[in-house]
């Protein structure tokens, strides 16, 4: 397959093909509709960036590497846009393409409508716990491990609950918050015994020159 080598040669992905013979209009539905993808998600994270010039800021490192968001406290976000499919029972179907890269990171899943034009709704996920492509529905559970965006003026504070919650499941991490304050009052303490046992000694000490 085309990619982006091509587009910097050719021009679009479009005129790569018509070079090699491809001139039938439906054979590049799947092009354009690639396309058409990739511009919303980039849109939409240059408008999340607009919004929030002081705390969020946009990760392009080139090549193969998608865009990222990322907050002034460190975290990074990704960004998936799942194209509707199907409908079932007059009810959307969203297949989404997990990357292997981002899996692991908080994610905004933007659903596109029926005609895959624009973003009909948007959630925020802990991450991605699929390997493979997926279908989801409106009313699927999955969602629920995250949060509802119904406005991007709300994103950080969402990213932010999105992230507390995913901390207190995470038994690692909670582990090592155990740790810490474990750590902290040990540290606490210890000064208070080592006084403590040092007192005896100097008192058996002045006994000792007295005699």
């Amino acid at each position: 397959m085309l990619g982006g080598s091509a587009c910097v040669r050719f021009g679009s992905l479009r005129n790569a093909y018509k070079l090699i013979g491809h001139t039938n209009p439906s054979q590049f539905f799947n092009v354009d509709t690639r396309i058409r993808t990739d511009s919303i998600r980039e849109d939409l994270i240059v408008q999340i960036a607009k919004a929030f010039p002081k705390d969020v800021s946009i990760i392009r490192r080139g090549g193969r590497w998608r865009s990222r968001l990322r907050l002034s406290s460190g975290l990074t976000v990704c960004v998936i846009v799942a194209r509707s499919v199907r409908l079932v029972k007059q009810k959307l179907r969203w297949q989404v393409n997990p990357v292997r890269r981002e899996r692991k990171f908080i994610t905004l899943l933007a659903l596109l409508d029926a005609t895959n034009s624009s973003i009909f709704d948007m959630h925020v996920a802990p991450n991605i716990d699929h390997e493979r492509k997926f279908e989801i529905s409106m009313n699927q559970s999955w969602l629920n491990r995250g949060k509802r965006l119904s406005d991007l003026s709300q994103f950080c504070e969402v990213v932010a609950r999105v992230q507390r919650a995913r901390r207190s499941k995470s038994p690692r991490l909670a582990s090592m918050t155990g740790k810490a304050r474990v750590s902290q009052s040990t540290s606490a303490i210890s000064p208070q015994r080592s006084s403590v046992r040092r007192r005896p000694k100097k008192m058996e000490t002045s006994s000792k020159i007295s005699i």
